[in-house]
């Protein structure tokens, strides 16, 4: 409910600065999108083990916000693949090199 009430409350702010606000969606705002982007996309890989979809994050306006986020969460996603590694546990390991496969022929 928290982190709920947190994007209630970042997607309002965002609507208040408008799109045509030079800079609005750059600096501190971005940072915290691209970390809201990045935490739910971890947490949907871990339940589902599937990619979060743009259309899954309403508060990012278009690809540009979305991005940044997907691309930190396949960072953040090395880090388990070592802990997952360490405990041997392949199934992990098989999941997220098919996601990274993925993700990496989209963005190539």
């Amino acid at each position: 409910k928290a982190i709920a009430a947190s994007l209630a409350s970042l997607k309002t702010a965002m609507e208040e600065l408008g799109d045509e606000e030079e800079g609005a969606r750059y600096g501190p705002l971005a940072g915290a999108m691209e970390a809201s982007i990045k935490a739910k996309a971890f947490a949907h890989f871990l339940s589902t083990g599937a990619l979060l979809q743009k259309s899954e994050v309403p508060f990012a306006h278009g690809y540009e916000e979305y991005i940044p986020g997907v691309i930190g969460f396949a960072n953040e996603l090395q880090r388990y693949v070592v802990k997952q590694g360490r405990e041997r546990d392949i199934t992990s390991l098989f999941a997220c090199k098919v996601l990274v496969e993925a993700l990496q022929a989209e963005l190539m």
